[in-house]
C-alpha cells in the first residue's frame, strides 16, 4: 500500500511538472503584438532575440526583436499582396549563403543554432522575409532609383567645387537605452512626421532630447558639411530651412535635425587637399578594453579579406558582414576626408590595402581611385552605390508609411 502511494505520488509529481511545462509553453505562444490583422507571438520574439544575439547584436535584443517582427509583418502583408513570396528553393539558397558567409555548412549551422536554442525555421523566416521584401523593393522602386550619366557626372564633380556648405542645426536626440529600440524607433518616426507638419521643435527637445545641446534648446553652432557624420550630412543637405530630417540612428541614439539656415562659403584647400579620392573601408568594431585575442582575430579576418581582394568592387561581396558604417566613399576632396584617414590615403597607391587599428576597431582601408583616375569600374561602382542609396531611402520611407498607417497593439 505504501509502495503504491509512493508510486502514485511520483506519477502525480510528474504530471504536475508536465502540466506546468505545458502551461509555460502555452504562454510562450500567446500573442504579444497585433499588427493589423497579424499576430506576433512571444515564441517568435524570443527566437528572433536569440538569433540577434547569435549575430552579435548589442543592446536590448528583445526590444529590437519586437521592432523587427512588427516590420516583418508589414513587409509580409505587402509581399503577399503582390505575390512576391520567396520560393522554398530561394530560401534554401539564402540559408546556404547565410551559412557560407559564416564559414559553415548547413549541418554545422543547424548545430550551432541548436546550441543557442534557435530553431532553423526562425532563420528561414528571417531570410524569406528579406528576400520577398527585396523583390518588392526592386519591382516598386527600380525605375525611380535609376542613376543617369548626368547623375554620375554631378556626383563626381561635386567634390571639386570651390565652395562648401555650412549649416545651422537644431537637434533632438532620443536615447535607445532609455526607451528601448522599438519605442525609440516608433517615437522618432512620430516626431519626425509631426515636427515636419509644424510641430513645436523646442517643446519636443525639452521633453525628449538627451543630448548635451538640450540645455540650449538643441541649437548647434554653424558647422560645415564635412564636420558632420556622413548620414547626417546626407540628410540635412537635402532639406530647406525649416524642414526636419527623418530619424537618423547614430551610436546609442536616434537623432532628428531641424535645418535652421544654410550658407555657402569659399573652400580653402591646399594643393595636396585638392586631390579627389574614392576609398573603401571595412570596419570591425572593438571595445576600448578589447583583449589581444579579439584584436588578433579581427586582424586575421581582415587579412583573409585582403588576400581575396584585387579590386574595390570585390569588397562589395563582404561589406554586409562588417559594421554598418563600412563601405565605399563617394569621390571626396582629400582635404575633406577625416585627418587620420587622409594621412594614410596621401601615401597610398591606387589599389593598395592597409589594415590598422583606431578608436573604431580594426579597419581595412583600400584606395580605389585618385583625382582624374575614375575608371569605368569605379564609375559603375559609384552608379551601384547611388542606386542602392536611393533604393534604401525609398524602401525606408515606404516602410515608415506602412508603420504610420498600421494598427499596432504591443502588449
Amino acid at each position: 500500500m505504501i509502495a503504491n502511494l509512493k508510486t502514485q505520488g511520483l506519477w502525480i509529481g510528474c504530471l504536475l511538472g508536465l502540466l506546468a511545462a505545458t502551461s509555460v509553453a502555452a504562454q510562450t505562444f500567446e500573442p504579444e503584438i497585433f499588427v493589423n490583422e497579424q499576430v506576433v507571438t512571444g515564441y517568435e520574439i524570443d527566437q528572433r532575440a536569440r538569433l540577434l544575439q547569435a549575430l552579435g547584436a548589442g543592446g536590448n535584443t528583445k526590444d529590437l526583436a519586437r521592432s523587427q517582427l512588427i516590420d516583418d509583418r508589414l513587409r509580409t502583408a505587402v509581399v503577399e499582396r503582390f505575390e512576391l513570396e520567396a520560393s522554398e528553393e530561394e530560401i534554401d539558397a539564402g540559408v546556404a549563403n547565410f551559412a557560407a558567409r559564416r564559414n559553415a555548412d548547413l549541418e554545422q549551422l543547424t548545430a550551432a543554432l541548436g546550441q543557442r536554442g534557435i530553431d532553423m525555421q526562425t532563420v528561414r523566416d528571417f531570410i524569406g522575409n528579406a528576400l520577398g521584401w527585396r523583390d518588392f523593393v526592386q519591382a516598386r522602386f527600380r525605375s525611380s532609383a535609376r542613376v543617369s550619366e548626368q547623375d554620375l557626372d554631378l556626383a563626381l564633380n561635386f567634390a571639386n567645387r570651390s565652395v562648401q556648405e555650412s549649416v545651422l542645426l537644431q537637434e533632438l536626440a532620443l536615447s535607445v537605452e532609455e526607451l528601448g529600440e522599438a519605442r525609440a524607433t516608433e517615437l522618432a518616426a512620430e516626431l519626425s512626421r509631426s515636427l515636419n507638419r509644424g510641430g513645436n521643435f523646442d517643446a519636443a527637445v525639452r521633453k525628449y532630447s538627451r543630448a548635451p545641446s538640450a540645455a540650449n534648446g538643441g541649437r548647434l553652432d554653424w558647422r560645415t558639411a564635412a564636420q558632420l557624420p556622413g548620414p547626417v550630412a546626407t540628410q540635412v543637405l537635402a532639406l530647406t530651412p525649416g524642414e526636419v530630417s527623418a530619424p537618423i540612428p547614430i551610436g546609442a541614439g536616434i537623432l532628428i535635425f531641424k535645418l535652421r539656415d544654410i550658407r555657402e562659403e569659399p573652400r580653402d584647400v591646399s594643393a595636396a587637399a585638392k586631390d579627389t579620392v574614392t576609398y573603401y573601408q571595412l570596419i570591425q568594431p572593438l571595445p576600448a578594453n578589447a583583449t589581444p585575442n579579439a584584436i588578433s582575430a579581427a586582424r586575421t579576418r581582415a587579412e583573409a579579406v585582403k588576400a581575396e581582394t584585387e579590386l574595390c568592387r570585390d569588397l562589395d561581396d563582404v561589406v554586409a558582414d562588417f559594421d554598418g558604417s563600412s563601405g565605399r566613399s563617394e569621390p571626396s576632396l582629400l582635404g575633406a576626408v577625416p585627418g587620420p584617414i587622409a594621412a594614410r590615403l596621401t601615401e597610398m597607391q591606387t589599389g593598395v590595402i592597409e589594415i590598422f587599428q583606431d578608436e573604431r576597431g580594426v579597419v581595412l582601408l583600400m584606395l580605389c581611385a585618385r583625382s582624374g583616375e575614375t575608371s569605368p569600374e569605379a564609375r559603375e561602382a559609384l552608379r551601384r552605390q547611388l542606386f542602392n542609396q536611393r533604393m534604401t531611402t525609398f524602401a525606408d520611407a515606404f516602410l515608415q508609411e506602412l508603420r504610420g498607417d498600421a494598427v499596432i497593439v504591443d502588449r
